[in-house]
């Protein structure tokens, strides 16, 4: 079977992608934009809404920023304040992702594969 030089291209440049991926598998993410998604996606993945800042992710920036969110209205601590300060599709994605592969720390290699997938999926001839 022979490929077309498009769907040649397209393979070539898909391994090209996975690359990364592959040699990152075992990274997580930075305590910045890619924390505050994460937190909105495993808070819908969970049914929890549109929240974040719940204990858990405020024990985890702790040696880094102080939080105090008790004061804040409808702050709950076990599920995290409601917020609209994001646009809710990547989270929405990420949930979607989380939810089907489970919140566990490799949620982030199959984040970057499905990312890598459907990047692809728009590129492909």
């Amino acid at each position: 079977m022979k490929l077309s030089f498009p769907m040649r291209i397209y393979i070539i440049a898909l391994i090209f992608r996975l690359v990364p991926v592959v040699l990152t598998s075992n990274l997580g993410i930075g305590l910045d934009d890619m924390f505050q998604y994460d937190m909105l996606a495993r808070s819908l993945a969970s049914g929890n809404g549109f929240r974040w800042y719940a204990e858990e992710d405020l024990q985890m920036l702790a040696p880094y920023v102080d939080f105090d969110l008790s004061t804040a209205t409808g702050y709950d601590p076990e599920y995290g304040l409601y917020t609209s300060f994001r646009a809710p599709l990547y989270p929405a994605f990420l949930s979607i992702v989380y939810f089907l592969f489970g919140q566990e720390f490799s949620r982030f290699l199959f984040t970057r594969l499905t990312q890598v997938i459907f990047l692809g999926a728009t590129l492909a001839p």
